[in-house]
């Protein structure tokens, strides 16, 4: 599980890029919940490798969401208070691990079958995590974060069509500094945008 953490971790920036970043977040809950079910058909003479495919997918799933959450994060705070935003996200993390590892332990030790316990707490985080996907999902509806980062303003979480070659040519054209260089002529993506509404 531990393995594919870090393979996980440096691969969600790519993907968050291509299918943004939200989709990539639901889809990680996603992988964890199926791990978690899976799990359920363990007994006590299952052997470590049968569990082996199971603990990638949990582990898979735990990884590929961090990046896009620890940017989406970053990304809607001003950067004086990056420090703040960042300790904000390592805190609620691991105040997170700290109360499930309680919650699923007291689950489990409440139990009076072991294997019984086990069930029931990977059916709560299976549950919790679908739930989570479907909260994400319902919150993304289509819509695509721009190089997987988040902005405070939602207009620019909507996708933007593709630059015809004509269009891009007028904002190379507009970007080229003119002979004087009084700032009007420069191109300005912000006020781009606002005079293409």
């Amino acid at each position: 599980m531990m393995a594919v953490i870090l393979p996980g971790n440096l691969l969600a920036p790519r993907l968050a890029e291509r299918f943004g970043a939200l989709a990539i977040i639901a889809v990680g809950c996603l992988i964890s919940a199926t791990g978690c079910l899976a799990l359920l058909g363990i007994e006590p003479g299952t052997s470590y490798w049968a569990l082996c495919g199971q603990l990638v997918a949990i582990g898979v799933g735990i990884a590929v969401p961090v990046p896009p959450l620890a940017s989406a994060l970053l990304g809607s705070v001003e950067k004086s208070r990056s420090g703040v935003a960042a300790s904000v996200f390592n805190s609620a993390r691991q105040t997170g691990s700290v109360l499930g590892v309680a919650l699923f332990g007291s689950l489990i030790a409440q139990a009076n079958d072991f294997l019984f316990g086990v069930s029931a707490a990977l059916v709560v985080s299976a549950l919790v995590l679908v739930l989570a996907a479907i909260a994400i999902g319902w919150r993304n509806r289509g819509e695509r974060v721009e190089h997987g980062r988040f902005t405070p303003n939602a207009e620019a979480l909507r996708v933007f069509p593709a630059a015809s070659p004509k269009q891009v040519r007028q904002l190379q054209e507009r970007a080229r500094p003119a002979d004087r260089d009084d700032g009007a002529a420069r191109f300005n993506p912000h006020r781009e945008y606002q005079e293409s509404r």
